[in-house]
């Protein structure tokens, strides 16, 4: 049997003012028709709000304690087509989330840290001067850069993933940090802030290598929120930088819009109900 856990938050009123976290399991051995449908998908934990967490791994310990066991010992399963019990041992597949939610199951950095990569990979990010949130450029901006920020250009080519005798390295140096200093050193150089409670798991798929990338936030909500606000120029930006001078924000006056309008109006003809 191979899970997948997938972690993620939500606002349970319009106000906002009551979150909630949950965690849910597939079993990816069946067919996607099969393991995707809702009576197949397993509720393993919820947290109540309203405010988050901030211990994660002690709301997650009782379901990997039991998934542990399980493993350990062996699930007992019966067969009804076929009469027949067995015994079988569930591994641990993927851990699944959006950015935020994945920082608490890898127990890396985050997306505002130096190495943010939420597939740990070896390019590192810049920020500008005062502000503590970095950003990934793979192009070394021009003007004066703040100190660990100023790496050369970036061949997107020569980017890699550390494979898991490299993640263990980074994180046994983080682990060997011998004061609070030293260890926020060790976090921003390697992108590790503690033990993932996957690692625990007698039968797993390796970290780093059990957690995906996101791809359904970052090509279904971020990336088009950014190009949006890009072209119109609505961005958060210096003040000494006027959207009126970005090449690229060619929707910022209404006068565009309105033009761009135009055949999308055209088009609801032909939309399908």
């Amino acid at each position: 049997m191979l899970l997948v856990l997938s972690m993620d938050g939500a606002q349970l009123y319009q106000n906002k003012e009551s979150d909630m976290w949950f965690g849910i399991a597939t079993l990816i051995d069946f067919a996607p028709e099969i393991c995707h449908a809702k009576e197949m998908v397993l509720l393993t934990f919820m947290i109540g709000g309203p405010n988050a967490p901030k211990h994660y791994d002690s709301f997650l310990f009782p379901m990997f304690a039991h998934l542990s066991a399980c493993q350990k010992l062996g699930l007992p399963i019966w067969d009804a087509s076929t009469q027949v019990s067995f015994t079988t041992c569930p591994w641990f597949c993927f851990g699944i989330a959006d950015t935020v939610g994945m920082a608490e199951l890898n127990g890396w950095v985050g997306h505002h840290g130096r190495n943010r990569c939420q597939l740990l990979c070896s390019m590192p990010r810049c920020h500008k001067p005062g502000v503590g949130n970095y950003y990934p450029m793979m192009l070394k901006p021009h003007g004066t850069l703040s100190s660990g920020s100023s790496h050369a250009d970036i061949n997107i080519n020569s980017i890699t993933t550390p494979l898991p005798e490299e993640y263990s390295e980074r994180l046994h140096y983080v682990l060997g940090s011998t004061s609070h200093c030293d260890y926020e050193c060790c976090c921003k150089k390697t992108g590790i802030c503690k033990p993932s409670i996957v690692s625990a798991l007698p039968k797993s798929i390796p970290v780093p290598k059990c957690f995906p990338a996101d791809t359904m936030h970052l090509f279904g909500l971020n990336l088009s929120q950014l190009l949006v606000s890009l072209w119109c120029g609505s961005i958060n930006h210096a003040q000494d930088d006027d959207p009126t001078t970005w090449p690229f924000a060619v929707l910022y006056n209404n006068e565009v819009w309105q033009t761009h309008g135009v055949p999308v109006m055209g088009a609801d003809l032909y939309a399908i109900a």
